[in-house]
């Protein structure tokens, strides 16, 4: 089930954010993450000669970011749970994952967050979740190696309602059939939280060519 959380940040704050995002990458203290293949991209997303998926800057404790995240998380987490934060700018929609736990992982507070920094003018931005549960994406992986594609329910087509024309690829293709856990439509203002080891992908924003990325802070909690 995804949980929204409206008004939960000011825009003066998302501001805020998005200028210090913005002087970590211009600076250059950003990690760039790199898409697996060209060529898939070109296939996938229409896009020729670039293979960036995302810029990355971990939020870290003597960062005064992370001071304002913990004012803003203080009634929503318990002060005991630990947890990752970090801007990121998506250049390439992510295909279906889990964020994957350990041994380790709090399963009382297991959450992956999204705290968008841009507005959702077209309403194309989307975190969709399937009613699915994996401890890694690796497991997942595995799981979809072996699966009978013939039990689906035929009756759910999730692609009629939401971009998956990235994810719904190979051994992933059953995912169309399988029913949601719920879906967080990025709003300015909201933080979205969902169970981070259900399987889930953004929508293929790309698709509709009205932007060439997407800002926002990613929190894995646990």
């Amino acid at each position: 089930m995804i949980k929204v959380y409206n008004d939960f940040i000011t825009q003066e704050e998302i501001t805020w954010f998005k200028k210090d995002m913005d002087q970590k990458i211009q600076s250059g203290q950003h990690i760039e993450k790199k898409f697996w293949s060209k060529e898939l991209i070109k296939t996938l997303y229409n896009i020729n000669d670039w293979d960036t998926q995302e810029f990355r800057y971990q939020i870290h404790n003597n960062d005064l970011a992370m001071r304002v995240v913990k004012k803003l998380l203080k009634n929503i987490i318990p002060n005991d749970v630990p947890f990752y934060a970090a801007y990121q700018r998506q250049f390439i929609p992510q295909t279906v994952h889990v964020d994957d736990i350990n041994d380790n992982t709090r399963s009382d507070f297991c959450y992956s967050g999204i705290l968008p920094l841009d507005p959702n003018t077209d309403n194309i931005h989307k975190t969709i979740v399937w009613d699915l549960y994996f401890k890694t994406t690796d497991s997942m992986h595995k799981y979809f190696e072996k699966f009978d594609a013939s039990t689906v329910d035929t009756s759910i087509k999730n692609s009629d309602t939401y971009d998956l024309e990235h994810t719904l690829i190979g051994i992933f293709k059953p995912l169309d059939h399988i029913k949601l856990d719920g879906v967080y439509n990025y709003e300015l203002g909201t933080l979205g939280l969902f169970d981070r080891t259900h399987a889930h992908c953004s929508s293929n924003w790309r698709k509709h060519n009205t932007c060439n990325y997407k800002d926002f802070i990613i929190f894995h909690f646990g």
